[in-house]
């Protein structure tokens, strides 16, 4: 697999590596596709940077587990909702088939039934997105 910043064509050299950010962007360009970390793209999808690698490798971790967040659980799903409800260039029924089907089979925990309502209710804008 290719590196990142092969894929992109692009050269870090330019960048100080100064502030956290910076460093974070030149270490994660050094990366494969799959060598990035749940870390990795949760970051990319605030910084809206390489959408169309992250966003599939998402859809990867979600199906792994339908919870995965970098802080809480169900980060992914409601970041992938924003980011799809503003690209629809993103959205790929086969990835959202697939993570439907695997929520029907797995048996999701919450600690708190208001994050369970609020996981339920992201299922359901992500279904809408899809429905039209």
């Amino acid at each position: 697999m290719e590196k990142i910043k092969n894929i992109k064509n692009i050269n870090v050299s330019f960048l100080k590596n100064e502030c956290k950010l910076d460093r974070w962007f030149a270490e994660m360009v050094e990366k494969t596709e799959e060598e990035l970390s749940v870390n990795d793209l949760y970051h990319m999808l605030v910084q809206n940077v390489f959408l169309d690698i992250a966003i599939p490798r998402c859809w990867v971790e979600l199906k792994k587990n339908p919870l995965v967040g970098e802080n809480y659980d169900g980060q992914f799903l409601e970041k992938i909702v924003n980011i799809l409800r503003e690209n629809v260039q993103y959205r790929n029924i086969d990835d959202y088939r697939e993570f439907i089907e695997t929520i029907t089979k797995s048996s999701l925990e919450f600690d708190f039934d208001e994050d369970r309502k609020e996981y339920m209710s992201l299922l359901e804008q992500l279904s809408e997105l899809f429905d039209n």
